[in-house]
């Protein structure tokens, strides 16, 4: 791995973008860049190298994001457990139309788009707890959830 970052890193160096779309590698750059369609194919035919090393410097870059939306997560489930009861009648019938009702749509898709970013921005896999599982008291359960 250590020759292909040397040249990932020399191509960043010389202005030349390398990043990944998809499942794709993509590599922008000026066409006076000594040597620019060379290390373009070098760098193309060892992809899932390349790949590899971006998505660790993602990893390395933004530990600290990680952590800190995998704390709203945790906190977010906190607080649904704690308004959940607030939800339901003495008959056990969900109460709806409140303004109660609306804050917990909306902060239920602002947790899932949270967890999207941390799965597909940051590459996080597997649970937010440690454990491997969300505690059972909680939801929603994050994707990398075991139970």
């Amino acid at each position: 791995m250590g020759r292909i970052k040397e040249v990932l890193q020399q191509a960043e160096d010389q202005g030349m973008l390398v990043f990944i779309e998809g499942e794709k590698l993509k590599i922008r750059g000026r066409v006076d860049i000594p040597d620019a369609e060379n290390i373009a194919q070098l760098l193309i035919d060892n992809k899932e190298e390349v790949i590899e090393i971006k998505n660790q410097i993602i990893r390395e870059n933004y530990e600290d994001e990680s952590k800190e939306l995998i704390q709203q997560l945790k906190k977010g489930q906190k607080w649904f457990d704690a308004v959940d009861n607030k939800l339901w009648d003495k008959k056990g019938d969900a109460i709806t139309g409140t303004e109660l009702e609306e804050k917990m749509v909306d902060y239920l898709a602002h947790w899932i788009q949270k967890e999207n970013t941390l799965r597909d921005l940051y590459k996080y896999k597997g649970c937010i707890y440690d454990e491997g599982k969300c505690p059972t008291e909680l939801y929603p359960k994050c994707k990398g959830d075991k139970q």
